[in-house]
């Protein structure tokens, strides 16, 4: 079960149970409970683990197979060739618009109206690449590219 081998992974790597649930911000005793009881463990979850943990071998985690960390040639994989995009350089310095979603009524409209849509005010976050502005989402900030 999945559980159990997140529960050795866990133990081999010496990461306890509140050290982990700290930080997926997951209840406390969400993890160790699905680990010492057999439970399921959410797909969101185990996402966020393999992220967390990248030597962590998915295969392993869900069927069992294989051995239960990436090798070395994975995690350092020379032949992946990365593309980087005219925006993937950090500016020291900008100021961002930041938006009112709700009264722009879309996302569409706040680039196709320009002239109607006039920033709440303006953030300064260092060194983030370059873009064209931010929206609040459910209380939080989003950066758009």
């Amino acid at each position: 079960m999945v559980s159990e081998r997140l529960g050795i992974y866990l133990e081999k790597k010496g990461i306890s149970f509140y050290a982990i649930e700290n930080a997926l911000n997951a209840g406390r005793g969400s993890i160790s409970k699905a680990v010492k009881e057999g439970k399921n463990i959410g797909s969101n979850t185990l996402e966020n683990i393999l992220n967390l943990y990248p030597d962590l071998n998915p295969t392993w985690l869900l069927t069992g197979e294989g051995s239960m960390l990436r090798d070395d040639d994975f995690l350092m994989d020379k032949s992946v060739q990365a593309y980087p995009l005219k925006s993937d350089y950090s500016m020291h310095h900008q100021q961002i618009p930041l938006y009112d979603l709700e009264a722009t009524a879309g996302l569409i409209p706040l680039f196709t109206e320009s002239a109607n849509n006039i920033p709440l005010d303006y953030i300064t976050i260092p060194n983030l690449p370059k873009c064209d502005g931010a929206i609040y989402v459910t209380g939080i900030v989003c950066i758009l590219y």
